[in-house]
């Protein structure tokens, strides 16, 4: 754990912002008097640090992904210098009384972030609601901005080449939105993996829960391989058929049979009449209303706190059998 006045690289630390299992996050001070934040990755490996420097991911310039300026190293954990959050995470912000997709095209904006990343050959792996930020942004409607583009898919590989690699804390993730592909082997997981994660996110924006709640983790894998939910269009028939057509098509189990891309996803949302924008129900019949804050963001009300746990350890597990190379 860093510490107050500690040097890494050119930056100075000055206090924690945030522990979890996921990331130790501080905020730093820059060589030009800028306060940046410091997020340390969960993984050792040697040479992790140059191969995220080399995947050019420093500098990408997009409203709808959280820009890296730069990464530094300690002692073999990389560590990503970026703009400090000036909002919530989308998981915070469906917890909100008021969060109407009315308000705003959250989703539309993921979904371009995603495209953003996929033109560029990049993979995201770990997209959702907790890697989704929402900050206020012109005229005071919500813009969503993704943050990690690139990074997981690297580690990834990382682990799978390099048997000297390790996992810190809690593991890489939690697979509740992960494709079945990328819970199984997340490092031959491609492009197709981020629009199943997609079609997750879209269901809850739609109807309020996730598709596979209150399942096991290794329950949620079934569900998903067998693509055994309840359909958009009985949970929120106020969505529509064009908007639980798309989830169905995203949340395909096999990947060559979903929408193949974000490009292609946006093109679909585009057909859509009325837009997406005005395809949720008013805020006080939305099942987000009637859940308490707390409850929502422990988890508990997607899948029970142990069922949670049972999933962070199964993946924890999963990361190390790969480092080892059993998986």
């Amino acid at each position: 754990m860093l510490q107050p006045n500690d040097r890494i690289d050119d930056y100075v630390v000055d206090s924690m912002m945030d522990i979890n299992a996921a990331h130790e996050r501080y905020r730093v001070t820059a060589p030009d008097g800028s306060t940046l934040m410091l997020d340390v990755l969960p993984v050792s490996s040697v040479g992790l640090t140059d191969r995220i420097r080399a995947a050019n991911l420093i500098g990408l310039n997009h409203p709808n992904v959280r820009m890296i300026h730069d990464v530094v190293e300690l002692e073999d954990t990389p560590g990503l210098i970026s703009d400090i959050p000036n909002g919530k995470t989308l998981r915070e912000w469906m917890a909100e009384p008021n969060a109407t997709l009315r308000d705003s095209l959250l989703f539309r904006g993921i979904a371009s972030g995603i495209a953003f990343g996929q033109e560029r050959g990049l993979l995201h792996l770990e997209l959702r609601p907790g890697t989704v930020g929402v900050h206020e942004g012109p005229n005071g409607v919500p813009v969503a901005q993704i943050e990690g583009l690139g990074i997981a898919s690297i580690i990834f590989a990382a682990m799978t080449d390099n048997l000297g690699g390790s996992v810190s804390k809690g593991g890489l993730s939690e697979p509740r939105h992960a494709a079945p592909e990328a819970i199984r082997k997340p490092h031959l997981a491609d492009s197709r993996a981020d629009m199943y994660s997609l079609g997750c996110i879209l269901y809850e924006l739609l109807t309020g829960k996730h598709p596979f709640a209150g399942l096991s983790y290794y329950d949620c894998y079934g569900a998903k391989r067998d693509e055994t939910y309840a359909a958009v269009s009985e949970v929120n028939p106020a969505a529509g058929p064009m908007l639980s057509e798309i989830v169905t098509h995203l949340l395909r189990a096999e990947p060559d049979a979903r929408i193949p891309s974000a490009k292609a996803l946006l093109e679909r949302l585009d057909q859509i009449q009325p837009p997406l924008a005005a395809a949720r129900p008013p805020t006080h019949d939305h099942p987000l209303a009637d859940v308490d804050k707390a409850q929502l963001l422990s988890g508990s009300y997607i899948v029970p706190p142990d069922a949670d746990n049972a999933a962070r350890n199964a993946w924890t597990m999963y990361a190390v059998a790969v480092v080892v190379g059993l998986a």
